[in-house]
């Protein structure tokens, strides 16, 4: 009964039953529940993390774009607006 239901189950829940439960076929079909159960709330867990980890990413591009723009701006605004010349410029040329 035990190996019909894990040969049924998800391939990630097969997959740990054969590389971290050897001798599984014995154990009683409570702990087989048990361990589906660990496993799928693993892959919501690693689903949760990926999300968080994608808008992270997102939020410091966001971030590196804001601060580009606002560089560029602040270079524009100080050209001939009594802002000292940058340097490698002559006093009056652009």
């Amino acid at each position: 009964m035990a190996s019909v239901f894990v040969d049924q189950a998800a391939p990630d829940i097969q997959k740990y039953f054969k590389e971290h439960m050897a001798g599984w076929q014995r154990e009683t079909l409570q702990k087989i529940l048990t361990v589906e159960a660990f496993v799928f709330n693993r892959r919501e867990e690693k689903h949760r993390t990926e999300l968080a980890k994608e808008k992270k990413q997102e939020k410091q591009q966001e971030a590196c774009l804001l601060v580009a723009a606002l560089a560029q701006s602040l270079q524009l605004r100080g050209r001939g607006r009594g802002f000292p010349p940058s340097k490698g410029t002559k006093q009056g040329k652009r």
